[in-house]
């Protein structure tokens, strides 16, 4: 009997695990990659309604996007420290499928340059690290409202509400 009951037990664990998927919710407050003293440049910019990959971001940043705010120097500490409030989160999915992450931007983002010419973006979506040695995106979201609000508050009075195009020459 003990055997039967093991082996119904064991099958039905079987299944389950051919079959489900465990979904994970995980949280935490984002950090920034260095000190605020390494900061060289915090740039806003506008995606808009356009989804853009990660991959593709840095080129499409310099030939079709100018920021729309660029914080000054005394700035920078209180942005990462409003930047550190958010809660960010993330699902992680086990699972025996392959589970795609989508790592792309869209609304406002935010650029951060250090002192040794590595950078960071990010945005309510996900964000990515930039090194010499590639990009290293994570899949870290906050709330839009919450994000929006943030920004819109280092945005200057004119800054315009839909995407920057850098001007075609």
């Amino acid at each position: 009997m003990f055997r039967k009951i093991t082996a119904l037990f064991v099958a039905f664990l079987l299944i389950f695990s051919l079959t489900g998927c465990m979904v994970i919710p995980i949280r935490q407050k984002i950090e920034l990659c260095y000190d605020v003293s390494e900061i060289t440049a915090i740039e806003i910019y506008n995606l808009g309604d356009g989804a853009y990959d990660v991959y593709q971001l840095e080129e499409l940043m310099e030939q079709n996007f100018i920021p729309v705010a660029t914080l000054e120097t005394e700035q920078y500490s209180g942005f990462a420290e409003e930047i550190k409030e958010l809660d960010f989160s993330d699902t992680l999915v086990i699972a025996l499928a392959s589970v795609s992450t989508d790592y792309s931007f869209i609304g406002y983002i935010v650029k951060i340059t250090y002192a040794n010419g590595e950078y960071e973006i990010l945005n309510h979506r996900c964000q990515t690290y930039h090194n010499d040695k590639g990009n290293y995106p994570d899949s870290y979201g906050c709330d839009e409202g919450d994000w929006n609000r943030l920004i819109e508050a280092y945005l200057p009075v004119d800054a315009p509400g839909k995407p920057t195009p850098a001007p075609v020459e």
